[in-house]
């Protein structure tokens, strides 16, 4: 008998274990703290998800899809699939939370708040601005070409419709995002920040919000 199937309500997951087929949910349903960083994911989502008005349930919907996805990608059946999925579901988590501060930073502040889609030379290019509180906001920047793929997470500064983000381990690339009229102007210095793109790549350009 599977271990995960009596699964105490209080430490199950944010799914039906009963259903659980795929390695990484089997492994969830087996690991008591897994388990209980699944459930308190899920319901950061759920309670976000609850908040937002269309396009953005939306969009968020399809964003958890993806990571779900992504996650499944990252962490296969083996011996590291434990720590794997827990730096995963915490990073999730931390991000929701984020995401849930924003909810709640001031009207004016929130105007800013949102997804832009950069520029049609990438495959795929986001911005996404969050608010996180009082004068301080949190960024994230993907992008894919043909030569490059950029991906950059950071936080910092928001003053008069201007963000200045960085990332902590790597404090020299700093990330200036001006909003104006739903148009987001993203300047970064390609050589500071090439651990973010790679020699061909640019976090730079401009941002169009949905």
């Amino acid at each position: 008998m599977l271990l995960f199937a009596t699964a105490s309500s209080a430490t199950a997951p944010g799914f039906d274990c009963r259903k659980a087929t795929t390695p990484q949910e089997k492994e969830i349903c087996g690991d008591e703290e897994l388990s209980k960083l699944d459930a308190e994911m899920s319901r950061a989502y759920r309670g976000l998800l609850s908040s937002l008005e269309s396009p953005e349930a939306a969009w968020l919907k399809a964003a958890q899809k993806e990571w779900l996805h992504a996650r499944n990608l990252e962490c296969t059946s083996g011996a590291g699939i434990a720590a794997c999925l827990h730096e995963q579901l915490k990073q999730r988590l931390d991000y929701l939370k984020l995401r849930e501060l924003a909810a709640a930073a001031p009207s004016a502040a929130r105007t800013l708040s949102g997804v832009y889609i950069g520029p049609e030379k990438y495959r795929v290019a986001t911005l996404e601005l969050r608010p996180t509180a009082a004068g301080r906001a949190w960024g994230r920047i993907e992008s894919a070409s043909a030569r490059s793929v950029c991906s950059f997470i950071g936080s910092g500064s928001l003053d008069n419709g201007k963000a200045l983000l960085v990332d902590p381990e790597t404090p020299a690339c700093l990330v200036e995002v001006r909003i104006s009229a739903g148009t987001a102007t993203v300047s970064a210095d390609p050589s500071s920040c090439a651990s973010f793109c790679g020699a061909n790549g640019s976090l730079s350009g401009t941002y169009v919000k949905q």
